[in-house]
């Protein structure tokens, strides 16, 4: 008396892209080569299937989900909660992009190699060594700034060498921003891709449970294999609590003091959304545009 077809596990719809595995339980969603729409493109240079994951790490947030993606899809905030990095990373030059009808990407391009608009008396000299003090991938011989030269050059120059010996192919070819600055994507609703060569890092936020005060974020850091397709065995994933810090994360490097920055902010940021009277939040018209379409596709969504 048992129909098979009407016993059988429930499925989910199940797509891959750039070695991801994407999971959907509604029956009726659309394809995710549609839902991707415009990132598969823009990431055909990057290869993220030819990585593999070298560091892994998941903490525990003081805050929402949703508020803690919003604190790392825009550059804003950087000359108020990362001071010690204002004399290479240029933050209020950002570019953000937003195309008309795609609805589930966005993007900014962050500079590096200049300084800050907000320390503009920072020589070549100074960007260079406070960059290197930083960024343990520049470390090795000094790099030297001449007549007509720029620090930004230099140090791409630098940065197209080192990933050229770390990954085993010649990467001459590599723009300056490709080498260098933070091309940052996120895909609605949850994760941020990084493209270019520079920090081949992705983020994911998950809500923790039913906490609305508290959140997971995952930081994964992810290397090209070898030509041959040989790699390291991936990272297994590293979970901090909630009293951890990243920095007890030492496979995340430098990475660890910007995130923790960030994790303090958002401490206070969570009881603000609560003590605030205003109702709402203000967001910046420019640089905070992708906060403000990631609100508008999920709004369109819960009205459904």
């Amino acid at each position: 008396h048992v129909d098979k077809d009407k016993m059988s596990l429930p499925e989910a719809r199940v797509g891959t892209w750039g070695g991801f595995v994407f999971i959907n339980f509604d029956a009726d969603a659309e394809p995710l080569e549609t839902y991707l729409e415009n990132l598969p493109e823009h990431f055909a240079s990057f290869n993220l299937e030819d990585r593999y994951v070298a560091a892994h790490v998941a903490k525990i947030m003081p805050c929402n989900w949703k508020l803690a993606m919003e604190a790392f899809v825009e550059a804003y905030h950087v000359p108020f909660a990362h001071g010690q990095v204002l004399s290479y990373y240029g933050d209020s030059n950002t570019q953000y992009d937003v195309w008309p009808g795609v609805r589930h990407v966005s993007r900014m391009i962050s500079v590096q190699g200049v300084a800050s608009p907000s320390k503009p008396a920072t020589t070549p000299e100074q960007t260079i060594e406070e960059m290197r003090r930083d960024v343990p991938f520049f470390a090795g011989k000094p790099i030297e700034v001449h007549e007509g030269e720029t620090a930004r050059g230099k140090l791409a120059e630098r940065a197209r060498e080192k990933i050229s010996r770390s990954i085993g192919r010649d990467m001459s070819g590599l723009s300056d921003s490709e080498s260098l600055d933070l091309i940052e994507y996120m895909l609605f609703p949850n994760m941020v891709p990084w493209g270019g060569q520079a920090l081949p890092i992705t983020y994911r936020f998950r809500p923790n449970g039913d906490d609305p005060e508290s959140s997971i974020m995952e930081i994964m850091f992810l290397f090209s294999k070898a030509p041959d397709g040989s790699h390291p065995e991936p990272a297994k994933m590293t979970m901090l609590g909630l009293d951890q810090k990243w920095a007890d994360a030492p496979e995340l490097g430098s990475a660890a003091m910007v995130a923790d920055q960030d994790t303090d902010n958002l401490k206070r940021i969570q009881k603000g959304l609560r003590a605030s009277k205003k109702p709402g939040v203000t967001l910046a018209r420019y640089q905070e545009s992708r906060i403000r379409h990631y609100h508008e596709t999920l709004d369109a969504y819960m009205a459904r």
